[in-house]
């Protein structure tokens, strides 16, 4: 299956280590990290290791739909049930073989505490917590990260980049608050 993030760091072994006796299971995940740390990448790989990986991985945004449209969009509609819903669903019970995974960048837990977030919508998804690493907390991981993002964003038909020992140390010494993402947008651009 695909990789997550790379990485040796304990952090990042400790994660994957509990994250490959999760994926056999069924239990719902709850992902916890900052924006840019690979939530996506890690409920990716808990779904290519488990039993269900030959079926689709469905990835849902739900802040980008307005609250009456994610029923509609996780579970169908009837012709009529709003304006513009033409003959889409039925009142026939399907049974369906799923797992929840679900990714915040918040702490669901505050959310709950300021009316943000249903408390018992809470209890469903976090089964099993996972917490990801900020970048910070794996700075042993950038050399690893910086080599593959160079071979990935690597212009066809050029060379092979390194970056200096310096470089590489310059890259550690920094807070990388966008976490991975925001390191992947840096290598991208020193690239091109």
């Amino acid at each position: 299956g695909r990789k997550p993030v790379l990485g040796d760091s304990e952090a990042k072994r400790e994660l994957l280590s509990i994250v490959e006796r999760v994926a056999a299971g069924s239990a719902s995940v709850l992902i916890h990290g900052e924006t840019g740390t690979g939530k996506t990448l890690l409920a990716r790989r808990i779904h290519d290791l488990s039993p269900r990986r030959d079926q689709r991985f469905v990835a849902i945004n739900c802040s980008a739909f307005q609250d009456q449209l994610l029923e509609n969009e996780l579970f169908g509609h009837e012709r009529g049930a709003f304006t513009g819903a033409a003959g889409v669903g039925g009142t026939t019970v399907h049974r369906v073989d799923t797992r929840s995974i679900a990714a915040s960048n918040k702490d669901l837990q505050d959310e709950v505490k300021a009316s943000r977030f249903r408390e018992d919508l809470l209890f469903r998804l976090n089964v099993i917590y996972l917490r990801m690493p900020r970048l910070a907390e794996r700075t042993r991981d950038i050399p690893l990260l910086v080599e593959h993002l160079l071979h990935r964003y690597r212009l066809p038909d050029e060379p092979r980049k390194q970056m200096s020992p310096e470089a590489i140390q310059l890259l550690c010494n920094y807070s990388w608050p966008g976490n991975i993402r925001e390191l992947a947008n840096t290598i991208e651009g020193g690239v091109l």
